[in-house]
């Protein structure tokens, strides 16, 4: 978890506690949410108002290897 995004990291997992959510629920989101701010800090992103269209597309673009090894004769599975 890139320290530079700690305080944004630790308010969205705060709120998530407070809604009542499951633990497992709340690890799940939080592991997701720091993949993508690790990938960020790897793009050089410093700040989330930094934040551009490029920067999720290239995300979105960088999971494609994660969906495709779901995928079972052609479906998702």
């Amino acid at each position: 978890m890139p320290a530079i995004f700690a305080a944004e990291f630790e308010a969205y997992a705060s709120s998530l506690t407070g809604h009542g959510l499951a633990e497992a629920t709340v690890r799940a989101k939080t592991g997701m949410l720091r993949r993508f701010l690790a990938f960020l800090a790897g793009r050089g992103v410093e700040q989330l108002t930094a934040l551009g269209v490029a920067d999720v597309s290239a995300y979105v673009r960088s999971l494609a290897p994660m969906a495709a090894s779901t995928r079972v004769d052609g479906r998702v599975g």
